[in-house]
């Protein structure tokens, strides 16, 4: 099961690869806390991508309750979302939090919790043959505003044998 955090939904909606969710889960179970749903809902109005997650909450993506946070978690220093993404993990033995924040990152590395993001569900897509290229949607990611250091995006590359 994949837990997914507003980042990478948005993300990846706006290169309409919202599908590498369910392909990278081989159960093809993906979930969206709610707070989460309704925080990347809340951009519809300025972002038509955020349509095609309504669109897949009606077909494949399920929406859970937000949890109460996890006794570990300090919601001060996390966003809600993130925190919901990292309960919901907690409180599932085996599930991936799909979540790019750093600093949600390093608390999931501290809690024993498998993450992954963005960037590395595009690699994997790439290795699956499901896309030709990681070079045009991160190309694409840079110029729609994700913050990629030189040394990140070359190592994405890299690793995607690009």
């Amino acid at each position: 099961m994949l837990i997914v955090d507003a980042s990478p939904l948005i993300h990846l909606a706006r290169l309409s690869l919202l599908e590498l969710l369910r392909e990278h889960d081989a159960a093809g179970e993906v979930v969206a806390p709610a707070i989460v749903f309704e925080e990347v809902m809340r951009g519809a109005s300025h972002d038509p991508s955020a349509l095609l997650v309504a669109r897949a909450a009606r077909d494949w993506l399920a929406i859970a309750p937000t949890p109460p946070p996890h006794p570990s978690l300090d919601p001060s220093r996390i966003d809600p979302g993130e925190t919901a993404v990292l309960s919901l993990a907690l409180a599932a033995p085996g599930a991936v939090a799909v979540i790019d924040d750093l600093a949600a990152r390093t608390r999931a590395d501290r809690l024993g919790i498998r993450k992954t993001g963005t960037l590395r569900i595009l690699i994997d897509a790439k290795r699956r043959g499901s896309i030709p290229s990681v070079q045009i949607p991160l190309d694409r990611l840079k110029r729609m505003g994700m913050h990629l250091t030189d040394a990140i995006y070359r190592e994405v590359l890299n690793q995607a044998g690009e």
